[in-house]
């Protein structure tokens, strides 16, 4: 009978009904009966019964689903706060170019219905009326240039803040020539502000600010209401090409 008890309460005996023991049961240090789902220990208290097992499972389970869900609600605020700041960045930068483009839409108007902004504030060069002379019109700049402003334009301006263009087809009307001259000055001027190119331009100094000059020069502004949509919208990305990058620089 001795043997008997104590091959029962062996080492090899205790830890059998160790892991046999429910998770309740093992830490308050009882006997466990071991019945499944529920022992007679946690029956006893109406308290849950889980085996180590189970417990492995359920520890896992808590662990994937707790963070998710304690962390939906922060995640969810980062996100929203991170896109009204960039709303707000964009709104700012749009009101700041729309204040500095007045001078020029008031500049088309009659002299004697211009605003008193007009009379006594004189527009930077760089925001005059555009010059009607034809002969810069066939002053375009260099290929090679154009395509190297390509480069430098969609690594570094591109989406910053605005997305002008669709790269592969502007690439593709930079190849084929069909871009008006009034853009690709402007284009030029955007990616001159990053590096400086690897052909002088004809009848031109090599900085932003003669590029955005001869963009001036050479444009025609679509107020007359019978422009077609694709005049106008070259016309907007020019302007916009000069002003987020030849004002700011200026004012810096």
């Amino acid at each position: 009978m001795s043997d008997s008890h104590d091959d029962s309460d062996g080492p090899e005996s205790r830890r059998k009904r160790i892991r046999q023991a429910c998770l309740n049961c093992r830490k308050k240090k009882v006997r466990c009966t071991g019945e499944k789902p529920i022992c007679q220990f946690c029956n006893r208290l109406g308290q849950p019964c889980v085996y180590a097992e189970d417990g492995r499972s359920l520890r896992r389970t808590n662990l994937a689903v707790q963070p998710s869900l304690g962390d939906v609600p922060e995640a969810i605020m980062d996100n929203i706060t991170s896109r009204f700041a960039s709303l707000e960045d964009q709104i700012s930068t749009l009101q700041a170019t729309v204040e500095r483009l007045l001078p020029l839409v008031t500049s088309q108007q009659p002299p004697n219905k211009r605003t008193h902004y007009q009379a006594t504030s004189p527009a930077p060069v760089l925001l005059q009326t555009p010059s009607t002379i034809q002969s810069h019109a066939s002053e375009r700049p260099q290929p090679s240039s154009l395509l190297f402003a390509a480069d430098v334009y969609f690594r570094y301006c591109h989406s910053q803040p605005y997305s002008l263009f669709h790269e592969p087809t502007f690439r593709q009307r930079l190849a084929d020539d069909t871009l008006p001259t009034y853009l690709l000055w402007g284009f030029l001027s955007a990616a001159r502000r990053y590096s400086s190119l690897p052909v002088t331009q004809v009848n031109c100094s090599d900085d932003a600010s003669s590029y955005a000059a001869k963009a001036w020069e050479t444009i025609e502004l679509p107020w007359t209401g019978n422009a077609p949509a694709e005049k106008i919208l070259t016309v907007i990305q020019t302007i916009i090409l000069i002003v987020s990058t030849e004002v700011p620089g200026q004012i810096a």
